[in-house]
């Protein structure tokens, strides 16, 4: 988890927008990822450092509609602030870390249940007045990632959800709100609960190589990663988003399924022999039955 900073950011430096974003690995098998960096000069590496390219939310402000996937980069898109000003030397003493614009707001483990809350609304400004993302690790194969939205004035929100292909093996389906993963001899299912409009995979970059020149090993190249969308079909002053992730093994991965009943105030998750229930609220704490 990247989340929040606390104490603020000692070094602000090569930062990438990166809050409330995840890594996600199952059996050594990486399933959502990082991008990494390429080469610093590299023409790409303003769009693999933003927002829009990592496992955490970005939000649309014009009215327009998407059109082609392609225009969701040309779409007056707020995402986060990662150039920030340096620390100050005054008397040869730094003055205080740079605040980022995000906070850890509650962490806890009960059993087999680990619970984080990260807010991170002032890391993109206005009209943002809180992102509050909540994941809640479920025993080895399931992750909820809550997420509770407020704006000043109406915004769609998008989803944004980096998955390995650094290899080329990875075997993707999409229906509607659900997103399947097959990699080797692990599987993923992705699935989010809000009413959403889908588009086609867009070909991005995963990078295992820290910095590496261009054309050397360790640069991912176009494909490498792959950046599927969740975007809300309207836009909202308040958004209570729900995602559910299961990970298993490849031969059992199709067990999980998921559904929305009892008008939208509970999703049904159906796991290898057995039933979970997610109650949804306007507010938080979420009651897992």
């Amino acid at each position: 988890i990247q989340a929040g900073n606390n104490d603020g950011c000692y070094t602000a430096g090569h930062l990438q927008g990166d809050l409330n974003s995840f890594m996600l690995v199952f059996d050594k098998e990486r399933l959502l990822i990082d991008a990494g960096h390429s080469c610093y000069r590299n023409l790409i590496h303003g769009i693999e450092s933003s927002t829009q390219t990592h496992n955490t939310c970005t939000f649309l402000l014009e009215n327009e509609s998407l059109g082609l996937q392609e225009d969701l980069a040309k779409i007056k898109l707020l995402e986060q602030k990662n150039v920030l000003p340096r620390r100050k030397i005054v008397n040869g003493k730094p003055e205080s870390p740079i605040e980022r614009g995000g906070k850890i707001v509650h962490y806890e483990r009960l059993g087999n249940i680990s619970l984080v809350a990260s807010e991170v609304a002032n890391a993109y400004g206005a009209p943002i007045q809180e992102f509050l993302r909540v994941w809640v690790q479920v025993g080895a194969h399931l992750t909820f990632v809550i997420d509770r939205i407020q704006a000043s004035e109406p915004v769609r929100t998008v989803w944004n959800w980096l998955v390995n292909n650094r290899d080329e093996r990875t075997i993707w389906e999409r229906q509607s709100n659900l997103l399947s993963i097959y990699r080797h001899q692990v599987g993923m299912k992705l699935f989010n609960a809000n009413q959403l409009t889908t588009s086609g995979v867009t070909y991005a970059y995963a990078h295992d190589a820290y910095h590496p020149e261009p054309n050397e090993r360790g640069e991912g190249k176009a494909g490498s990663g792959l950046l599927f969308r969740h975007t809300d079909k309207e836009k909202q002053r308040k958004v209570l988003g729900i995602n559910v992730i299961a990970t298993d093994e490849l031969a059992l991965i199709d067990e999980y399924n998921f559904e929305v009943i009892d008008n939208q105030k509970i999703v049904k998750i159906q796991i290898p022999q057995e039933e979970i229930y997610l109650e949804i609220e306007s507010h938080f704490p979420l009651n897992i039955i």
